[in-house]
């Protein structure tokens, strides 16, 4: 999927304990985090700024008394950043590399308030087909402290939550009780929401229920799957290749099988259904090329291979890959139909694939972390009236990142080229 504009903010999720705390519920998409992850990989990084130039990457408010978190500090940041990846499945990593941190957290005191929060974000478009599309995007989240009088947050401790609460802020959330959508004011309080000023009870030592709910929202992360009321249809004269996105990890998931894609509608709420891909090719066919199938134990995704040296040299040396046997079939001839490119993110070390050639094209010229590595098969297209978007999905990867040799144990040396699920995120705030 590419991104409008309007897309860019998170759309409402019609539960007033939720958009009562999304800062950017005011548009149509997945959310500002979701859509960095989408661009900048799948991992959001972090870092501490020391210096007045250093905390000035991340805002414009910097005053001359910025300076480092504390020890104790650093370590409530890693913890609170530990809990929200239980609750979204988002991923974090410190690193030093400031010039490209996606978060910051400091001490400083811009306001004369105990600790602010936020974040920013700019983007650049261009027009593809009469829509105006989003080419790159760049987001920053900060949090700074002020300096002296919380230096030793420990769990219980006004500190604490202090800490929770403005990495709430960074992290996309508002306060219940302004700008647009509030809670009742029977409901906005510190017993709900760590982003309330009413105190009820002890600090907090977690995130509060209504939080929790606004933070999994906005990572895609549902307790109903959001594609349970679909049918999933069946073409009994196509071979259709159907296609979901997991929300929380940030993967596609393909399968032939209409009772699978039903079950996996119907029972995991983090896949997403987007239709039919494209069309396969029968058993029988005279030019009918296997694709091989594995499932990663460790973490959960798919991986395919059209190549017999390389199923081979993946079920002998990679323990972890449970082979599933062939998965459908694509073609050896060009005459069936449209090239089935693939593409390898060096940013995030998976491969991409589309049949769309307008696709390849933006993809070759705008993502220069993804190495293009050609044609593996060629597909049927596929036209049915009922696909969920008929029959051609778009699939737009949005991540930069720089070149690199491919790292991948599974692609690289002699074996033939695989096919994977590509990585395709949204998100972020």
């Amino acid at each position: 999927m590419s991104y409008t504009p309007s897309q860019l903010l998170a759309r409402p999720s019609g539960t007033n304990t939720i958009d009562a705390l999304l800062i950017d519920s005011r548009g149509t998409g997945p959310g500002l985090w979701q859509v960095e992850r989408a661009f900048d990989g799948q991992v959001l990084t972090y870092s501490f700024p020391s210096s007045v130039s250093e905390a000035s990457q991340f805002t414009s408010t910097v005053t001359p008394s910025a300076s480092a978190l504390t020890q104790a500090q650093r370590t409530a940041v890693r913890d609170i950043l530990a809990e929200v990846t239980q609750l979204t499945g988002w991923q974090f990593q410190e690193t030093t590399n400031l010039a490209t941190a996606d978060f910051g957290f400091f001490r400083d005191d811009p306001n004369s308030a105990a600790g602010v929060g936020g974040w920013r974000y700019s983007y650049s478009t261009s027009t593809q087909n009469g829509v105006e599309r989003v080419t790159n995007f760049d987001m920053r989240g900060f949090i700074a402290i002020d300096p002296g009088a919380y230096d030793t947050p420990t769990r219980g401790s006004f500190a604490y939550e202090l800490f929770l609460h403005e990495i709430g802020h960074a992290m996309g959330l508002k306060h219940p009780f302004e700008d647009g959508t509030v809670l009742p004011s029977s409901s906005d309080n510190t017993g709900n929401t760590v982003m309330s000023y009413t105190r009820t009870g002890a600090f907090a030592e977690t995130y509060q229920a209504y939080d929790q709910a606004a933070l999994r929202y906005l990572a895609g992360v549902t307790t109903t799957p959001p594609t349970a009321g679909v049918t999933i249809p069946t073409y009994p004269n196509d071979l259709p290749l159907y296609r979901f996105f997991n929300t929380r990890q940030g993967y596609h998931f393909y399968t032939n099988s209409q009772p699978e894609a039903q079950s996996v509608a119907s029972t995991l709420p983090q896949f997403t259904y987007e239709g039919v891909g494209f069309g396969l090719l029968a058993s029988t066919d005279a030019s009918a090329l296997p694709v091989y199938r594995f499932f990663n134990t460790t973490n959960g995704t798919h991986f395919y291979t059209s190549s017999v040296a390389e199923r081979d040299s993946v079920r002998s040396t990679l323990l972890n890959f449970s082979y599933e046997g062939v998965g459908f079939h694509i073609s050896t001839t060009a005459s069936t139909g449209p090239a089935l490119h693939r593409f390898f993110n060096t940013a995030s070390g998976v491969h991409f694939y589309t049949s769309s050639e307008a696709e390849r094209s933006s993809v070759a010229q705008t993502l220069p972390s993804y190495a293009y590595e050609g044609v593996v098969g060629y597909v049927r297209p596929f036209t049915a009236a009922s696909s969920a978007n008929n029959g051609a999905p778009e699939v737009t990867v949005h991540v930069t990142g720089s070149s690199a040799a491919c790292p991948c144990p599974v692609c690289c040396g002699a074996m033939g080229p695989p096919i994977d699920h590509a990585a395709w995120v949204g998100g972020s705030a």
